[in-house]
């Protein structure tokens, strides 16, 4: 994920990542398992350096309830191979030396320990990592094996081998699971002795965990709750609004912070401008805020947006590069030649002509094989 993708995402987010120090989408915790999952889904693609929506998938997932949505997440997490949580655990330093762990096996064995506690109920997550080790304690480690494995204590560059560093690496990894991945899963919620505490003390399995962990649980019904237009061309989306709503109105209006527990947006004629220029049609634009905002759209906002989008577009600006000649015979010349012809675009005078910014180089290595020695100013 390119840097200035990770750090527009990082602003969205209510608590941020400290990006100070990183250089690789590799050493973030949130920001790499959001965009993991994502791939995962199809929700997204790399293209051109930036992350684009995967149209069909991220539309179907958007228009979805909360519930489901999670549920997508969930699994998609659950279910991959590949993403390895013990490499994640702040404070440990795994190293590649050969060694392999099974992070789908062990995901697996401790959400089979997950399942056993009561949902809805608080838990200590001390006693519930001693329970595991009392239990279960090669969860991870199918044969036993303490020896091999190559991990760091970060701090201090001690190996963690043997049954005694248990705590350190499998009690890690289990505080890990429930106090990040499972709570940005919704699957629980954390409990804190006090609130300068940095590691949560006790963990709640949540109505969304119950359900991902085949537990007993009451299903909500949802229903997403319409947007709000103002005569003043904000937009409030309420925090539990449709997903699919909050994307597009951020294709065409500008995010202005929060009030009152719902995001908060602007319509001017930059942002529609935007929109119009992906070659959308205003009355597209009113027919979808008509229907996210359950009729309720207010004239003046319609009247204003149909007058922008019918003056946008009646005059053009775009960057390009002048070429002019002393002597129109020249450029009458330049017109015929098929070395030249093709990186002229509009004629706009006997002796001036315009083209794109990104053909001008290969426009003057042809002119210098012509014997024309170019003056270029300002390139």
């Amino acid at each position: 994920m390119p840097r200035p993708v990770m750090e527009r995402l990082n602003e969205r987010f209510i608590v941020k990542e400290d990006l100070a120090e990183i250089v690789h989408e590799r050493g973030t915790q949130r920001l790499a398992f959001l965009h993991r999952l994502c791939r995962r889904l199809r929700l997204v693609r790399v293209k051109g350096g930036l992350l684009k929506p995967n149209s069909a998938e991220a539309r179907a997932w958007l228009k979805s309830s909360p519930a489901d949505q999670m549920a997508a997440l969930q699994a998609a997490w659950r279910d991959d191979p590949q993403w390895n949580e013990l490499w994640h655990v702040p404070g440990l330093r795994c190293e590649d030396t050969g060694w392999r762990n099974d992070p789908l096996a062990t995901r697996q064995r401790f959400l089979k320990h997950l399942s056993q506690c009561p949902p809805a109920q608080w838990l200590s997550l001390a006693s519930f990592v001693q329970a595991i080790k009392e239990s279960d304690p090669d969860f991870q480690r199918p044969d036993g094996d303490y020896g091999s494995w190559y991990i760091r204590q970060a701090d201090t560059g001690r190996y963690l081998s043997g049954f005694e560093s248990w705590d350190q690496v499998e009690g890690a990894l289990i505080a890990y699971l429930i106090a990040q991945p499972l709570h940005w899963l919704g699957v629980t919620s954390l409990g804190y002795e006090n609130e300068a505490d940095d590691f949560p003390s006790s963990f709640l399995i949540t109505p969304w965990g119950a359900a991902f962990l085949g537990l007993p649980h009451q299903q909500e019904e949802w229903a997403p709750q319409p947007i709000e237009i103002r005569p003043d061309f904000t937009i409030l989306i309420p925090a539990a609004g449709s997903l699919y709503h909050r994307f597009q109105v951020e294709r065409f209006a500008d995010r202005q912070g929060a009030e009152e527990g719902a995001y908060l947006y602007r319509l001017t004629q930059d942002s529609l401008a935007r929109l119009l220029k992906e070659s959308i049609e205003v009355e597209t634009v009113l027919g979808f805020l008509k229907q996210a905002a359950a009729g309720r759209l207010p004239a003046n906002v319609a009247d204003t947006l149909r007058r922008w989008g019918q003056k946008y577009g009646q005059v053009s600006l775009r960057p390009v590069v002048l070429l002019q000649v002393k002597d129109e015979s020249v450029l009458q010349k330049l017109q015929t030649l098929p070395q030249t012809r093709s990186y002229l675009q509009e004629i706009i005078s006997p002796t001036a002509a315009t083209v794109a910014e990104r053909d001008w180089p290969r426009l003057v290595e042809e002119l210098r094989k012509l014997d024309y020695l170019p003056r270029v100013e300002g390139l």
